[in-house]
């Protein structure tokens, strides 16, 4: 998997915004409190990028000309909220929103800046007290998240819900908590989608990768206390740096082009296949205004066996921004740890399209092409589990494309398809396996008279569920003839229990591929020794015959699945191993990482940031 990660720099000059190089200092002025002389501020915006063809997840950037809207402001419906103190970011209290004036945006060609532009904003100055702190914090293209903007007060939409900030709530550790409600999953089909939703992101003081980060980190960056009568004079004296990222994670699915996608089954290469479809699944419902992110992940090391030497320390950047501003590459959102799953707690609590019915997304035919959209989702590492993780869901044609049926827990790769109807189709397949395996069942079969005779089938979801026999004697064999235990109640109930029937409507079949972050080389793992399919034994370590999660086992994995915002995760099939389910299935509490897996994928998390991942279905 590629991934992408860019965000917007924003750079806060009085109300101007700089060129993309070092802020720049400037002379002290008085600033402007009679409200009627006009106060002004001025930003330059940025959509940053570094180019590069490394595979590594951390530090590579694209962001590909092909849908320009995603790089659109609009100047109707963008915003700067200033907070003053002098007790830290989150303590600094609301005085002020205001709407931005967007100028014209261009390409820059520097390496770090994609596009930028202009904005301006008219403040309110005799709401800052000249001895606090000034603090900055954007909302480009609010698409209804925030309204009404006022000296005094500001409408946030909190989950579909109006609530006014700046009256009884202030401190910014309030705002930057407030939740909103889930983009909506939709295809960029012609780059016709724009004005992504951008606000702050979070920004660390030291590098990471081949060191511990242990420098601050600002989410909500301090500003010049300093107010221009003029847009003019604003925009000739930069106030300071704020940087922005998109809101929505991006994911493009294809076929693998190096190495070639795979036509043939791996574990059956008489057997065709390809990719018919695919949609997004176990989408998150809410995120926060912003990305949260938490100071101590930059002291993680990982030491599992096979991680760079350069991605050790792979929460923060190695490489800086400007001066000591370096990116981060984590985030906690709302359901993301055991207090935020309540007691009774069920997926459809948190997560939309669990198990989606229409999985009919276009393939993009180079990675550039028919994005996709969702939200921000991730976890620690003991909810590292399939039923809380963004998915793909993969549709793959099987053979001709015609209905067939198998015997999954036999050879899930053997397709029966003879006979003129479903219930001769069961038949065959029951006949010819119960032969293989259950000798009582056979020398019923080969007896003369005998004859077994299905006649009728229903299936659930793909599965067989019921099923009924002619009405004589010799139409199938009594509870003597075939290896019945205690807990098979029938004929019925043993051929379910020990061939798992399933029928393929359309020669469809469905894979979950679990969408990753950090790439092999920044968490490592192998199934080496871990045999059960549990988080304990695919996280932990054992310790007196015992498995458990450790302090190790976050520093190691923490991560390593998850959607974060303004990531691009292209996922690319290489191929696929087997035939997968017949129906979506619905992810449960196996493990991220299982011991068994069916899809071979090369998933490139992509500025928009870059991580790729191999995989077979």
């Amino acid at each position: 998997m590629k991934l992408f990660k860019s965000f917007a720099m924003l750079f806060l000059a009085g109300l101007t915004f700089a060129a993309c190089s070092e802020s720049n200092e400037v002379a002290v002025d008085t600033p402007l409190t009679d409200e009627s002389t006009g106060n002004y501020l001025a930003f330059q915006l940025y959509l940053p990028t570094t180019s590069g063809s490394a595979t590594r997840a951390n530090d590579v950037f694209d962001n590909p000309t092909t849908i320009t809207n995603e790089y659109e402001v609009n100047t109707d419906d963008s915003y700067v909220v200033l907070f003053q103190g002098n007790s830290g970011e989150d303590n600094a209290e609301f005085c002020g929103a205001y709407k931005l004036d967007v100028g014209t945006f261009s390409v820059n060609s520097s390496t770090q800046c994609a596009t930028e532009g202009i904005v301006t904003a008219s403040v309110d100055g005799t709401k800052i007290t000249t001895s606090n702190k000034l603090y900055a914090y954007v909302i480009l293209n609010a698409n209804g998240t925030i309204s009404n903007p006022q000296p005094t007060q500001v409408t946030v939409s909190v989950n579909g819900t109006a609530t006014t900030f700046g009256t009884s709530e202030k401190n910014f550790s309030t705002f930057k908590k407030y939740l909103f409600a889930a983009i909506t999953i939709n295809k960029n089909e012609g780059g016709t989608l724009k004005y992504f939703l951008m606000t702050n992101t979070p920004i660390s003081a030291t590098k990471g990768g081949t060191e511990a980060a242990t420098g601050d980190i600002s989410l909500l960056p301090e500003i010049k206390n300093i107010l221009y009568k003029t847009a003019e004079e604003a925009q000739a004296n930069p106030a300071g740096e704020v940087y922005v990222e998109r809101a929505a994670v991006k994911v493009t699915l294809a076929k693998s082009t190096s190495p070639a996608f795979g036509t043939k089954l791996l574990n059956a290469s008489t057997i065709s296949v390809d990719i018919a479809g695919w949609a997004l699944g176990n989408t998150n419902k809410t995120y926060y205004n912003n990305r949260q992110y938490e100071k101590s992940w930059g002291s993680y090391l990982s030491d599992g066996t096979g991680v760079s030497s350069d991605r050790k320390y792979r929460f923060v950047s190695k490489d800086e921004i400007h001066t000591d501003h370096y990116r981060t590459y984590w985030a906690q959102d709302p359901n993301y740890k055991d207090e935020d799953f309540a007691s009774g707690w069920a997926p459809t609590d948190s997560y939309d399209n669990i198990a989606p019915t229409t999985v009919e997304n276009t393939l993009s035919d180079n990675l550039n092409t028919y994005p996709y959209y969702t939200t921000e989702n991730t976890f620690d590492v003991k909810h590292q589990v399939q039923k809380h993780t963004t998915l793909a869901v993969i549709k793959a044609k099987i053979g001709d494309g015609k209905d067939f049926f198998t015997a999954s827990l036999r050879d899930r790769n053997k397709i029966y398809n003879s006979g003129s109807d479903d219930k001769e189709k069961v038949q065959n397949l029951i006949d010819t396996e119960l032969k293989l395996i259950d000798t009582k069942y056979a020398s019923w079969a080969t007896t003369s008279g005998n004859a077994l005779n299905v006649a009728s089938v229903e299936f659930t979801n793909g599965v067989l569920s019921n099923i009924t026999f002619g009405s004589n004697a010799t139409d199938k064999p009594d509870d003597s003839n075939y290896e019945k235990t205690a807990s098979d109640t029938d004929f019925k109930a043993y051929i379910i229990r020990v061939l798992g029937i399933n029928k393929y409507s359309g020669g469809m079949a469905y894979y979950n591929i679990r969408i990753r972050h950090f790439d092999d080389d920044e968490t490592p793992w192998s199934g080496t020794g871990r045999n059960v399919n549990d988080v304990d034994h695919i996280y932990g370590y054992e310790s007196g015959g015992s498995w458990s999660l450790t302090e190790q086992s976050t520093k190691n994995f923490l991560g390593r699945y998850g959607v974060v915002r303004n990531n691009w995760y292209q996922i690319e099939v290489d191929g696929v191993r087997s035939i997968g389910e017949p129906v979506p299935p619905t992810p449960g509490d196996t493990p991220d990482d299982e011991i068994e897996n069916y899809i071979s994928l090369k998933i490139h998390v992509l500025p928009w940031a870059i991580r790729k991942q191999h995989h077979t279905l």
